[in-house]
């Protein structure tokens, strides 16, 4: 609440957020931050935070001129098996901590859709299971025309699509832009070794 700002408290929590992680064993420290929160960028660098790298957040909502192709191409995958089978081969660049396989592994309500040709995984997406407002929870291809094709795909059975944490290095960007995402936001990756 406002009556608690400019006490220190968020100094004083992001320190203690530290203190547990490292009595909890861990050996380094990753949370993201929208990068329009200044205040709170502050806080997490002056407890010895750095930005990582950016972090996208793409969106994209059909028009009048969105093709729909063939959403048949599709085949329904169970996201444990996308992610233990194909996560390391078909990511181009480091996974933010909600994309990598343990977070992956333990969410809930998401379907896997994959890319198959002539029995070859071509790419997959893990998706929120709703279609009206879906969220791609992790996005992985081969190639560039595969990301185009899945993404066509994913855009014909869905109202909407919005992907978060997508690294900005990753080239697979470039297949969002291609598919007519807009970046509706932005986050810094922090990082500090404990």
């Amino acid at each position: 609440t406002a009556a608690a700002r400019g006490h220190g408290l968020a100094n004083t929590l992001a320190a203690e957020m530290l203190v547990r992680a490292r009595a909890a064993g861990a050996s380094e420290f990753r949370l993201e931050v929208l990068t329009r929160n200044h205040v709170a960028i502050k806080v997490y660098e002056r407890i010895g935070m750095r930005p990582l790298r950016r972090l996208r957040v793409l969106a994209w909502r059909p028009d009048d001129d969105t093709p729909q192709p063939d959403p048949a191409a599709l085949t329904s995958t169970a996201p444990a098996d996308l992610v233990l089978n194909h996560f390391n081969a078909l990511h181009p660049v480091a996974a933010a901590w909600q994309r990598e396989p343990a977070s992956l592994l333990s969410s809930d309500g998401c379907e896997g859709l994959a890319l198959v040709e002539q029995d070859q995984l071509h790419a997959y997406a893990i998706v929120s299971a709703d279609p009206t407002q879906r969220r791609i929870l992790d996005f992985a291809a081969a190639d560039n025309s595969s990301a185009d094709a899945l993404l066509a795909r994913l855009q014909a059975i869905s109202s909407s699509l919005v992907s978060v944490n997508e690294p900005a290095e990753s080239p697979l960007t470039n297949a969002f832009a291609r598919a007519g995402f807009h970046d509706a936001d932005e986050q810094h990756e922090m990082v500090i070794d404990l």
